[in-house]
């Protein structure tokens, strides 16, 4: 392909903005694009500049065939060795950015480099599937920009600067009715879902041994966020799920088959009985909301005894909340907690009808003989199972038992895991004790289960909210006694600050990582500098994010019920602020028309002659603005300094001269003298008392 065919088209500088626009789009979703796709795109890309520039030949159409076979290949062969379920987002987003990609190479008319700049445009929308952030807003704002940028390249030769500016001003003029048409326009749930990438995926797991909650301790990331209405609880139980089945072979405890079946039988078309319906007594109580970040999975980490009306989540079986679909973005949920003994009572009886048996179960008799030796000792020893309970408390404080995040590992070969932990070892976190316990207060008759959520949280003390990350996660214990559930924490007994403190606030700054910043936490600054970012990331979540049409209703019913004359007043000046606001960037706009770099240094170099009485005519060519006012020029140097800029502007416009040095040179040197040859002319009138200007 010729360059000089698309020597309008195919400038280096709309390229350039192609490139960029592209980059920035697929920088984002680099961990969700397979490597062999980002080296093809990337090659076809670079062979394409390299022939805008004269740098490569150009390229076989089979080349173009050839490519495509490569790209579908390798999505073929990421889909095989991942699945269809867990790489249909991925293979989807590899065709996109493949197909843009390849593109660049068919730029052959200015429809082309149009449906171009609107595909990127496109592109630059996918990141937010995976990204939430507040920051990535801006991120776009500058996509869009760049964008703009690349489309108005197309059309106008101006300078860059002009270029930004313009663009600049469209942003500017877009943003106050984009922020209009968030607050006005309704919203509704989605009638469809991305589905979720179990890489990505975050929060507890489906057992709970003596090796899963070590490896989400590391995580620092939030896992989501509790605003009260009321006072702040201070012990903080969030339940997410329980894991009533014991697993033998790991000596830990997973989820039950009819929880995994619960869960598989629901979709977004799923609705509640009237039965389950009618549980969800409200009663009186704190209400809080909760902010939770995606976890790929549905369970809700709500507080013990908490309740809710909202139809898009279920009460299972166990007592537990759970999402119709697995929380692949950000989402709000809105609970009570119940503080009366009557309500919690109520809550109580809604677990009664759990199989006990079924939570008697301890594996293999032979396995573990120490600790049923030693639980088989205790219960001779004792009366009542709270009795019993208090003695394996005492015991862990006796014993010397230690809470410590970095425990000795524990080898999965060996089958009597419990016994090394409760006589050997007896160091761990709340994986080790909470097993352990459930597993003693099992041998003794009495029906338990490990559940898993988080606990404690940092609290912001001024916008009432707590923070809990995914080091946050927690398991205890939950037995029936006396017709009830009653938790058991056995990390009470051995580290009781733990319940009022979060996982940072236990471990020594410095054995944080050295770029952390949680190990500069104590510093001043960058103590503010966590607090202002963890309350930016809360607005974000509970302002835009989970911003929908109830919360719309309920602002606009509140904004009108309380003062119907303000309210008519203000919503009519903010009509009338963004009126005005996109009348004011129109002139802006308007007031200064797009010119080629020739053109303003033409304008300019002729805006001289104004105090000399000649000014230039609307509609009017260089060529003939030389023709009518050369003659009436009293000085030859003047007339041959305009014949000049006009030549110098015909050779760069029309010739193509402008895009060499020689020619950008030629035009200045013109202005230059122009500019010049009118001041002397200045000069001279004055000298010879000429006090009025013929107008021309």
């Amino acid at each position: 392909m010729a360059e000089s065919q698309l020597a309008y088209q195919h400038q280096k500088r709309t390229m350039i903005l192609f490139c960029i626009c592209y980059a920035l789009s697929v920088i984002p979703l680099t961990g969700n694009i397979d490597l062999p796709v980002i080296v093809l795109s990337l090659l076809c890309i670079g062979y394409r500049y390299g022939e805008i520039i004269n740098r490569f030949r150009e390229h076989p159409k089979k080349a173009e065939k050839a490519v495509i076979i490569l790209v579908i290949l390798a999505i073929i062969l990421s889909v095989a060795r991942h699945g269809i379920r867990a790489h249909l987002v991925s293979a989807f987003i590899d065709l996109l950015v493949s197909g843009i990609a390849l593109k660049f190479l068919e730029q052959t008319r200015q429809r082309d480099l149009v449906a171009q700049v609107l595909a990127l445009l496109f592109l630059s929308a996918v990141p937010f599937i995976f990204h939430f952030e507040w920051y990535m807003l801006l991120y776009l704002l500058v996509l869009v920009f760049f964008s703009f940028c690349a489309l108005m390249s197309l059309f106008a030769r101006q300078s860059m600067g002009h270029l930004f500016r313009y663009c600049a001003r469209l942003i500017a003029m877009a943003v106050p009715l984009g922020a209009l048409a968030f607050l006005v326009l309704p919203r509704f749930n989605p009638f469809w879902q991305m589905p979720g990438n179990p890489a990505a995926s975050t929060g507890l797991g489906e057992e709970v041994d003596f090796n899963s909650i070590s490896r989400l301790i590391e995580d620092q990331s939030v896992a989501f966020r509790a605003k009260f209405d009321g006072a702040i609880p201070r012990e903080r139980y969030f339940t997410a799920t329980y894991y009533p089945q014991f697993d033998p072979v790991r000596n830990g405890f997973i989820i039950s088959g009819d929880m995994v079946r619960f869960e598989y039988h629901l979709n977004i078309y799923s609705r509640q009985s009237p039965r389950e319906r009618h549980r969800r007594h409200m009663g009186t109580g704190t209400e809080y909301h909760l902010f939770v970040e995606p976890s790929q999975k549905r369970w809700i980490p709500a507080l013990e005894n908490s309740v809710s009306d909202d139809d898009q989540i279920f009460l299972t079986p166990m007592g537990t909340w759970i999402d119709r679909m697995p929380i692949t973005q950000p989402r709000y949920y809105r609970f009570r907690h119940q503080t009366l003994p009557s309500d919690q009572e109520y809550l109580r009886r809604i677990r009664a009808g759990t199989d006990l048996q079924y939570l008697l179960n301890t594996g293999f008799y032979r396995q573990n003989p120490r600790t049923r030796e030693f639980v088989s000792q205790l219960v001779k020893e004792t009366g009542s199972p709270r009795e019993f309970i208090m003695r394996i408390m005492s015991y862990f404080r006796q014993e010397n038992f230690r809470y410590t995040l970095s425990p000795v590992s524990f080898s999965t070969e060996r089958r009597n895991l419990i016994d090394a932990f409760l006589f050997e070892n007896r160091n761990g976190f709340c994986n080790h004790y909470s097993a352990a316990t459930a597993y003693m207060l099992r041998l003794a008759g009495i029906p338990a289960m490990v559940a898993g959520g988080y606990l404690g949280g940092t609290v912001n003390t001024e916008e009432n909210y707590v923070t809990l990350r995914n080091s946050d996660a927690h398991s205890w214990v939950v037995a029936a006694l006396d017709g009830h559930w009653v938790r058991i924490d056995p990390v009470t007994f051995i580290a009781p600050e733990r319940v009022e403190k979060s996982y940072l606030d236990m471990i020594s700054p410095s054995s944080m990582p050295v770029m952390s910043m949680e190990r500069y936490r104590n510093h001043p600054v960058v103590g503010w500098l966590r607090k202002t970012l963890d309350e930016l990331e809360f607005r974000w979540n509970s302002m835009i994010l989970n911003y929908n049409f109830s919360d719309e209703q309920g602002f606009i019913q509140r904004f009108f019920t309380e003062n119907a004359l303000a309210a008519v007043a203000t919503l009519a000046g903010a009509l009338m602020g963004i009126f005005c606001l996109t009348l004011l960037f129109s002139g802006l706009l308007g007031r200064k028309k797009l010119r080629s770099p020739a053109a303003e240094c033409y304008l300019t170099a002729i805006a001289e002659l104004a105090p000399l009485g000649i000014r230039r005519l609307p509609m009017e060519t260089p060529e003939m603005f030389l023709r009518r006012v050369q003659p009436t020029l009293a000085s030859e140097e003047l007339r041959q300094a305009l014949a000049d800029l006009t030549a110098a502007y015909n050779s760069a416009v029309y010739q193509g001269a402008l895009a060499e040095k020689e020619g950008r040179a030629m035009l200045r040197r013109a202005r230059k003298a122009l500019i010049r040859a009118c001041s002397r002319e200045r000069r001279r009138r004055r000298a010879s008392g000429i006090q009025g200007n013929l107008r021309v």
